[in-house]
């Protein structure tokens, strides 16, 4: 397992998860250690981007406005899952910005022509299988879907 040496600070200033973990009367707080067997060390290293430098190092495979292999679901994927770990986190802000960064890229059209790029329904399960029902990526999924079925 990779390790992250953080300052407290960052971690409970963002995350009701830290700040509950560091401050409460837990052994994580008597340790001053924190171990999260469940997560990916690259997502983490990606919201710890997303807390220090305020940027999702998420971006899609471009050359010359031409999509390369299938990226935009690669994109998706690596949001969805940063979402997934603030949510466990209970890191509002950054769901938010998350959520923000699925409209950008579904708003994105590297062609002339009208079309959007929305997830894939294997991608969509990814939140669905790891969310609970009033999730804030649930709600925006389902708006996407009507959208584009329905044109509202």
């Amino acid at each position: 397992p990779e390790e992250f040496h953080l300052h407290a600070f960052y971690l409970t200033n963002r995350s009701a998860f830290f700040r509950a973990a560091i401050n409460g009367n837990w052994k994580e707080s008597a340790e001053r250690t924190i171990k999260l067997p469940a997560e990916e060390p690259h997502v983490f290293r990606h919201y710890l981007s997303l807390i220090f430098f305020n940027k999702l190092p998420i971006k899609p495979e471009v050359d010359a406005g031409l999509l390369i292999g299938n990226a935009m679901d690669t994109v998706y994927r690596r949001l969805f899952n940063l979402y997934i770990l603030c949510d466990r986190l209970q890191d509002i802000a950054a769901k938010n910005v998350i959520i923000t960064a699925c409209v950008e890229q579904a708003n994105s059209k590297p062609g002339n022509d009208d079309s959007h790029f929305f997830p894939e329904p294997e991608e969509i399960n990814i939140i669905y299988e790891n969310t609970a029902g009033d999730c804030g990526m649930r709600r925006m999924l389902v708006d996407m879907w009507a959208y584009t079925r329905c044109g509202v």
